[in-house]
């Protein structure tokens, strides 16, 4: 647990997770968006490099469902911070 969640909730809601082909600056890429309302820190990250994993044929599809099982992070992939680009970030404001 990271120092900086000490003493506070780490439970988080992951609404959708969708993965699309996408041409970019005359790349071929693979994006993927996460929608949820709250983020932990590499969150996002772990979920992409796990992802990454299975579609790369590194893992078997159902490994996923042991990192998710395992509850434990360290079970998972991880994508570098270079290899993540963060397009869009939407809040809902606060009532």
């Amino acid at each position: 647990l990271a120092v900086s969640a000490e003493g506070k909730s780490t439970m988080r809601n992951v609404f959708s997770i969708t993965v699309e082909p996408e041409e970019l600056w005359g790349e071929s890429l693979v994006v993927i968006t996460v929608k949820g309302n709250a983020f932990l820190h590499s969150m996002v990250r772990t979920i992409v490099g796990s992802l990454v994993a299975v579609g790369r044929g590194q893992r078997k599809p159902e490994w996923i469902s042991e990192v998710l099982e395992a509850r434990n992070r360290s079970a998972a992939g991880s994508c570098p911070r270079f290899g993540i680009l963060a397009r869009k970030l939407r809040r809902k404001a606060c009532a």
